[in-house]
């Protein structure tokens, strides 16, 4: 490890800021993924979770399926969303801790300020990546909303 940081202190700051550009490109195409996924996967789900109600509105006809399969459907495709966005998930992660490793071979007045650092209170709460959260509750949403509609269709 101490040979990678001499490597590392042998940059200049122009060359740290240019590969901090490489990386932060990189980190806003998987940002970007990110969300557009997880944004897909979690309308598709709750189309195919309402899709019997929905039909009334649109004057669709559907086949002789009964009722309780749509919301079937939608839980399983509630953990492959969950599977998915948290893959997408980890992928950010894994370029934004290495993005904060190329921040800290900068000079100190240079470094980002980190939340952890501006609020000690609250250093819990928002310390956790955003990305996780927003994800793991719309996969709570899809997961409870599916197992509701179980239900009352089974009722």
């Amino acid at each position: 490890m101490e040979s990678k940081e001499q490597y590392f202190k042998e940059f200049n700051t122009e060359d740290l800021l240019k590969l901090m550009n490489i990386y932060l490109s990189e980190w806003c195409h998987r940002d970007e993924l990110l969300w557009k996924q997880v944004y897909t996967y979690f309308y598709a789900t709750l189309i195919v979770l309402f899709l019997p109600n929905l039909t009334i509105f649109v004057d669709l006809h559907l086949a002789s399926f009964p009722s309780i399969v749509f919301p079937i459907i939608a839980l399983i495709m509630s953990a492959v969303f969950f599977y998915v966005s948290m893959g997408y998930t980890k992928r950010l992660a894994a370029i934004g801790d290495t993005y904060q490793k190329i921040i800290d071979f900068l000079p100190p007045d240079l470094r980002r300020i980190r939340i952890s650092e501006m609020s000690k209170r609250c250093n819990k709460l928002f310390t956790q990546r955003m990305s996780v959260i927003l994800c793991v509750l719309m996969f709570g949403s899809l997961f409870i909303m599916s197992l509701v509609m179980i239900i009352y269709y089974y009722k």
